[in-house]
């Protein structure tokens, strides 16, 4: 019963890192479009590290964005219409990334 224990914890340890490993770069490559631009957003200063004052200016700006009649509150209705443009101008720059990608096949293709 011991060794079979000492085994099974043997597995979980040496198939863990490589779980995690595997997730780590699913989410990097599911990160999207921004591919950690919003990091460089918010580091207004450039040094490589996102200040408290630096966060909190950067959110600030997203919920000034979302507060669409400016009174310092965000309703349903302003999330909605906000998520509804954030939709349409992901869905258009999908489309031109993907009229790209036809351009290009079509370059490389010869015709």
């Amino acid at each position: 019963m011991r060794k079979i224990l000492m085994l099974t914890a043997l597995a979980v340890v040496l198939g863990v890192p490589a779980a995690f490993a595997e997730e780590g770069s699913d989410k990097a490559h599911k990160r999207g479009h921004h591919k950690g631009k919003m990091f460089e957003k918010a580091d207004t200063d450039g040094n490589g590290s996102i200040s408290k004052a630096e966060f909190s200016d950067f959110h600030n700006k997203i919920f000034d964005k979302m507060d669409v009649d400016g009174d310092g509150q965000i309703t349903r209705e302003e999330q909605k219409k906000r998520r509804e443009e954030w939709k349409e101008k992901r869905g258009d720059r999908r489309e031109k990334r993907q009229e790209r990608r036809e351009d290009h096949s079509e370059d490389s293709s010869g015709e």
